[in-house]
């Protein structure tokens, strides 16, 4: 949605790996119970759609990894409904973003991050660093890039309702990003 549409780059992404099957067996995805729910063919490869799989939160939040043929994740984007963050539930949402967040970023990055780091970790707190005003729903929309990572924060009118949408892609210039032929 907001990287563009290419050249794509693969690489690891955190605890979650370089592959959907690696990210699967990550901590983020069993704590979560991430289950696939859609896939769709889309460039250069295919996007996957995963959703919780308890009732509670199914329909307020998924995330969508579009991959390449064998597997290597090329980008990930977190959807979660604005009325699941700013609601009753909105500890459990801050949860699934610092989580998503830790599992995807290289360690790296999440030191580069500190600041951030430090306010989406506080559960319940009240963080001043511009991505966390755009999850609390403050800003439209944030972006930064490390030396491994491109990261793009926005609230978005989506079918679904207003949404926080987070983005992670591997920096192009990032010493483990790998070009994806064709």
């Amino acid at each position: 949605m907001f990287l563009g549409n290419g050249p794509f780059y693969t690489y690891s992404f955190g605890s979650m790996g370089q592959s959907i099957a690696t990210a699967q067996q990550s901590e983020f995805f069993q704590w979560f119970q991430m289950e696939e729910t859609e896939r769709r063919p889309e460039r250069p490869g295919i996007l996957i759609r995963f959703r919780p799989s308890g009732d509670k939160f199914h329909d307020l939040c998924y995330l969508d990894t579009l991959s390449v043929s064998g597997g290597d994740v090329v980008r990930t984007e977190l959807m979660v409904q604005r009325t699941f963050i700013d609601g009753t539930d909105r500890l459990f949402a801050q949860d699934l973003v610092k989580s998503f967040l830790v599992g995807a970023l290289p360690d790296a990055c999440q030191q580069i991050l500190q600041d951030f780091m430090r306010d989406i970790v506080a559960l319940g707190g009240d963080g001043i660093t511009p991505g966390f005003q755009v999850f609390r729903g403050r800003q439209k929309n944030w972006s930064t890039q490390t030396g491994w990572s491109r990261l793009s924060f926005a609230n978005l009118p989506l079918p679904e309702g207003l949404a926080f949408v987070l983005q992670i892609g591997p920096n192009p210039t990032a010493p483990n990003a790998r070009l994806v032929e064709g």
